[in-house]
């Protein structure tokens, strides 16, 4: 039964490591062709269509970060608890990543 849980442990841990490698390869991809096809700088503003392109990166940049941030959250909390502080997370965003922070911080002592 030990053996089961442990192999479970290992399997769990493979699936996350893969997607989480995949998503940072498939945004590196992402950012590299808009860098390609629509350069940063300079800035065109005053273009709809590389303002709203832009716009998407940074959507997609936020949500790369908060999956990875909650994977955090999802391996130290318990279940209940760590659904709770992901989803606050995911629709919330930033302030709430932050609030866990200060808690984890809190609960560390450092």
């Amino acid at each position: 039964m030990m053996a089961e849980d442990e192999e479970k442990k290992i399997s769990g841990r493979c699936v996350a490591g893969t997607f989480y490698a995949f998503i940072c390869v498939a945004f590196t991809i992402y950012l590299i062709v808009m860098l390609v096809t629509k350069p940063l700088f300079p800035f065109r503003s005053d273009s709809a269509e590389w303002s709203s392109s832009w716009l998407l990166l940074a959507v997609f940049d936020y949500y790369h970060m908060a999956v990875c941030f909650v994977g955090i959250v999802i391996a130290t909390e318990n279940r209940i608890s760590g659904i709770i502080w992901s989803l606050l997370v995911l629709i919330l965003g930033a302030p709430f990543a932050c609030l866990y922070t200060a808690k984890q911080i809190g609960i560390a002592g450092t």
